[in-house]
Order: C-alpha cells, then structure tokens, then sequence
C-alpha cells in the first residue's frame, strides 16, 4: 500500500478570516486582498500594530469594504508581509515560531 501523499492533490486548508491573532511571543496579521490569496505577518511589538491601526490586545476582523483592505494590505507590505494563495501554502513555506 502506497502511503505517499500527493500535496497537489490536497484540498487546502481554509484560511482563518481573523485579521490578527494572538500568540504567546508574536501576533499573527492577515490582509485579505481583492485580487485573491492573503498577506500574512507575524508582528513582535506595539509599534507595528499602531502602524496597522490595529488593537494591540483584541482580535480584529478584516475589512468588509475591498478597498479598505487593500491599503491595510499596503500598510502590511511595507512591514515585509509576505501573500499566499491559501493556508495551506503558507503553512508550507513559513516555520514555526
């Protein structure tokens, strides 16, 4: 019996649509573009979430208004935000902290 997995076959996982999450030493930032995938940015202090105008101790949602997104995802770019098609691609290429 052949246990290999074909990882171009996988369903990917679904993206969390949370625009930050809380960890023990870093908070996770998403920004969900309009043309598809998402930016995603792990942020150590204060300073960066003032820059992306987010609470540094609530979960915040994403945008509902596409435009409003897009500059949130501009702001993240120029912190090093790297895009993603999907979760699962993301999980791929960025380690563990």
């Amino acid at each position: 019996m052949d246990t290999d997995v074909d990882e171009s076959d996988a369903t990917p996982l679904p993206t969390p649509r949370i625009r930050a999450g809380f960890g023990p030493r870093i908070t996770t930032v998403r920004g969900f573009s309009s043309r598809g995938g998402f930016y995603l940015l792990e942020v150590a202090g204060p300073v960066e979430m003032d820059f992306l105008g987010l609470d540094h101790f609530q979960e915040a949602l994403p945008s509902i208004n596409p435009t409003e997104e897009d500059a949130f995802c501009q702001r993240m770019r120029a912190l090093g935000a790297r895009w993603f098609e999907n979760e699962t691609e993301a999980e791929r290429k960025t380690p563990l902290k």
